[in-house]
């Protein structure tokens, strides 16, 4: 197991247990009608459980894609677990060596707020490997457009 794998088994393990030790005041008090933070993190675990990733379908009904922050912030965060997990895009047949990248596309590949979701999660990643700033070689990547 490298550095990256330990840190992120580690992380995994840290996110489960907050996601077990919830007290049950806090679990009476929240009885909600639509799925919450806490539902889609538990989503987001049996997601990295599986021995291969969901589809991407999968991922935007179970998580969500849009701009509500209950429809981005896990896919975000799912976005970054994912890139600690897989080197590949079901869609590329090249890994993408940088865990970043992997991340900022994975989110991208999810579709609906793109900009909101794939920025949250590539600051997560960058924090997390500790990128400086975006690669300048990688923005070709990115496609500048103008808003409806």
């Amino acid at each position: 197991m490298n550095l990256v794998e330990g840190r992120a088994s580690s992380l995994f393990e840290n996110l489960k247990q907050f996601m077990h030790h919830s007290s049950y005041k806090e679990k009476e008090f929240l009885k909600p009608v639509e799925p919450t933070y806490c539902d889609k993190l538990r989503v987001t675990l049996e997601f990295l459980a599986r021995s291969q990733p969901p589809t991407r379908v999968e991922v935007i009904e179970r998580l969500g894609n849009g701009n509500k922050a209950l429809d981005s912030v896990p896919t975000a965060i799912y976005s970054f677990l994912y890139a600690t997990k897989y080197d590949m895009l079901p869609e590329m047949s090249t890994p993408i060596k940088s865990p970043v990248l992997r991340c900022i596309f994975h989110a991208i590949s999810l579709g609906g707020e793109t900009d909101t979701v794939a920025s949250m999660a590539g600051a997560i990643a960058g924090a997390y490997w500790v990128i400086p700033k975006f690669p300048m070689k990688s923005s070709g990547f990115v496609k500048v457009g103008r808003r409806r």
